[in-house]
């Protein structure tokens, strides 16, 4: 999978997800939501939590894919609410 074909938007908290997807949700294009590993605790977001606000912005969690040793990304859907 491509990274540079969606924009990428780096996430260090699930308040900063909510916050950045209040802003963009109604963006068509997919994006990479860029989550730290938990190598890295005090930058984590666990899957659970980002789908927690994925699904309650009326998003989709899409493909996963590893970005480096402490980051991994996920691509989701935007502009379908």
């Amino acid at each position: 999978m491509d990274h540079g074909k969606f924009v990428k938007a780096d996430m260090c908290s699930a308040a900063e997800l909510r916050v950045w997807l209040n802003k963009n949700y109604l963006q068509r294009e997919s994006v990479w939501l860029v989550i730290f590993k938990r190598a890295v605790p005090s930058k984590h977001v666990n899957r659970d939590e980002v789908l927690d606000q994925l699904i309650s912005s009326g998003l989709i969690d899409g493909v996963r894919q590893q970005v480096n040793d402490l980051q991994s990304s996920g691509r989701a859907a935007l502009g379908i609410k």
